[in-house]
């Protein structure tokens, strides 16, 4: 971390998404996973949450970020994207020349949720699943919540660092749906 409070990677992930938003980083505790022999070990995996409030109906935030495959229409550092496997992997490409394929692990329309992992993401992480959720607001049909939450296990960075970069990540995009949604 620079002086700046910079951990190498944040104006990477400001050009690539473009701000910053709310939300609440935080370790998890442990997690079992099988190690290389499949005997199991404990890896501590950390999470953080990024959240926005929206003046736009659930629906129509749904509508927007909704299919898998919609990253290009709202976030304009994905420059272009397809999906494979009959819709189950999505291969998208930044405006820096960055692939990334990701994988949809659970997608419930009526709960307008869906989950995925990253199997080489491009952050100092590994072991990355995330999941984005739209919920509605009590009271205020035409507001929503989003809910953007990555869980991971840092790599070659301090947890603190992989929670920082990987919520100005997920803030960031936030941030750029906003905007795409003028709300």
């Amino acid at each position: 971390m620079d002086e700046s409070g910079s951990v190498g990677y944040e104006s990477q992930y400001d050009t690539m998404f473009g701000g910053r938003g709310t939300g609440t980083p935080r370790a998890l505790g442990p997690a079992w996973y099988p190690g290389p022999s499949g005997e199991t070990q404990e890896t501590t995996m950390a999470s953080t949450t990024a959240s926005a409030d929206l003046a736009a109906s659930p629906d129509r935030v749904w509508g927007l970020i909704g299919g898998f495959g919609s990253l290009p229409d709202w976030l304009p550092s994905i420059t272009g994207g397809e999906l494979l496997e009959g819709g189950r992997v999505r291969r998208v490409t930044t405006k820096d020349g960055v692939v990334i394929v990701e994988r949809l692990q659970h997608f419930d329309e009526r709960g307008r949720t869906y989950g995925y992992s990253a199997p080489e993401p491009p952050l100092p992480v590994r072991d990355y699943r995330a999941t984005i959720a739209v919920h509605e607001v009590p009271g205020e049909p035409e507001r929503s919540r989003v809910e953007w939450t990555g869980c991971f296990t840092p790599e070659g960075v301090t947890e603190e660092e992989a929670v920082a970069v990987v919520h100005r990540v997920l803030s960031g995009g936030l941030d750029a749906l906003r905007r795409t949604l003028g709300a």
